[in-house]
């Protein structure tokens, strides 16, 4: 079975970063009493990351890099049909902008659309590559947190594929 691993972490330690980790852990839930499990999302594929970045939008780096001062919160390891077909999308997505709107609005704006291909939110450019694998898990959602990637079912089922 092929599959397509994401991993969901978090910052660790006190600089700036951490203080933005804690604002995206603060904003993406429904409820303010509730911090989010993760505060980013990263695809990980023969030893790299791919993932979209505050500071440089949507990288490939070598996976260690990536996960330099982060947690590792979960683990999700989703069938996929095609992961040559979502690798070969990040590939091309590599570059593209963050999606500044998507890490803080997405509580202020639930009607959004999270798949405008022109800037990605960590969490939503995960639940893209999903979708160009052959799993369109989130086409009814108006945007994509840790929490709607963590609850989805990791294996391929009639309910979660479409």
């Amino acid at each position: 079975m092929s599959t397509l691993t994401i991993l969901f972490v978090r910052r660790t330690g006190w600089d700036l970063s951490r203080v933005g980790s804690m604002f995206i852990r603060w904003a993406l839930p429904v409820s303010r009493f509730k911090w989010a499990r993760a505060s980013h999302s990263i695809v990980a594929h023969n030893g790299f990351a791919y993932h979209a970045t505050m500071r440089h939008g949507v990288v490939k780096e070598p996976i260690a890099q990536a996960l330099h001062g982060q947690t590792v919160v979960a683990q999700r390891d989703f069938h996929a049909p095609n992961v040559d077909a979502a690798i070969a999308w990040l590939e091309t997505q590599i570059g593209k902008p963050y999606d500044w709107r998507g890490a803080i609005g997405v509580s202020l704006s639930p009607d959004r659309l999270w798949g405008s291909e022109e800037s990605w939110f960590c969490h939503e450019l995960c639940a893209a590559a999903l979708r160009e694998s052959g799993r369109n898990l989130f086409i009814e959602f108006g945007h994509v947190n840790d929490s709607a990637l963590l609850l989805m079912e990791p294996s391929n089922d009639s309910k979660a594929s479409n």
